[in-house]
């Protein structure tokens, strides 16, 4: 799914007010400038593995960029009411289970087929 299409669809064009770039190269964090809303708030959270480059043109619309260095015991509360209330929904987002033991294949999944798979979840209860 082509994500900037989802978010118009499932928020509306401009709907989404923050959002957080935990992976944090130049592709997650120029789509997170380019899907909020004008006026709305990219906060990067990940830990960059090479430089970033995005455009200042993104500034236009008046988006906030900010960093973030830490978790705090509250930002996972909140993480986690929002899904316990349906306020967001993180399914979509889980390319896979895999029992522990297929450690090797989930790794070689999220590292051969970027295009197809976003996250994958362990359940040990698979195994």
């Amino acid at each position: 799914t082509d994500l900037g299409q989802w978010a118009e669809k499932s928020y509306g064009e401009g709907g989404i007010n923050r959002i957080f770039d935990t992976v944090s190269n130049s592709q997650t964090f120029n789509l997170a400038l380019d899907i909020v809303r004008r006026g709305g708030r990219v906060i990067n959270v990940g830990v960059a593995t090479e430089p970033v480059t995005w455009s200042l043109n993104h500034l236009l619309h008046e988006i906030e960029v900010t960093g973030m260095n830490m978790y705090i015991r509250r930002n996972f509360e909140e993480a986690m009411e929002a899904m316990s209330n349906g306020k967001i929904e993180v399914g979509p987002l889980v390319s896979g289970s895999y029992p522990l033991g297929q450690f090797s294949d989930a790794y070689d999944a999220v590292l051969h087929e970027p295009d197809r798979v976003i996250k994958v979840m362990f359940a040990p209860q698979l195994g």
